[in-house]
């Protein structure tokens, strides 16, 4: 008789203890969802530095950037949700073989949407450009497409690589994949 209540209790004990174990482990990965979803969703901010490589481009002649010609860039991204704001300014101390231009300061402002890695968004900047210290040109407000990855380094740091492409209006974009500039950017999180 022993016996027989031996097997019944481990024939009752037995699913309510893999009940229990599927049950923890289940709030346990829920939990954690739970958590990275605050995570994900969490309001952070960054602070970068950056450069970007420019090519002179072959639709849009009013931009003053040619081929190699490099700006150095600090930028500041509120982060919320699948999104965020990038606000910068980037500056060009030399045009090339331009000797008419001293630097160009180019303001910007995009909105990206991220994935993991993976952002995508659409900027809006202004490019002023001077001659030793003298405002002598600006050009009209356009737009550029960003597609790019971020790469976490550490705890609060990232390496974010973009490929950009300017252009002028929407209604004419004509795009050629010799326009595409490249953009690097390490950003500080907090």
């Amino acid at each position: 008789m022993n016996h027989y209540k031996k097997i019944i209790v481990y024939t009752s004990v037995l699913p309510l203890i893999l009940t229990l174990m599927i049950t923890s482990s289940s709030a346990a990965r829920s939990s954690r969802t739970i958590r990275n979803q605050k995570a994900d969703n969490a309001v952070n901010h960054r602070l970068g530095i950056g450069m970007t490589y420019h090519k002179a481009h072959s639709d849009f002649e009013s931009l003053p950037f040619g081929d190699g010609d490099l700006s150095y860039g600090l930028s500041y991204e509120y982060h919320e949700g699948i999104g965020y704001w990038l606000l910068g300014v980037d500056l060009t101390p030399s045009i090339g073989d331009n000797d008419l231009i001293d630097h160009v300061v180019t303001p910007r402002l995009a909105l990206i949407i991220k994935d993991r890695i993976y952002r995508a968004g659409v900027g809006v900047l202004k490019s002023y450009i001077s001659d030793k210290g003298n405002l002598i040109d600006d050009t009209d407000v356009y737009y550029q497409f960003n597609f790019g990855i971020s790469v976490p380094l550490a705890s609060q740091l990232c390496f974010d690589i973009n490929s950009l492409y300017s252009f002028e209006k929407w209604r004419d974009i004509n795009f050629e994949v010799s326009d595409i500039e490249f953009n690097v950017i390490v950003n500080y999180l907090f």
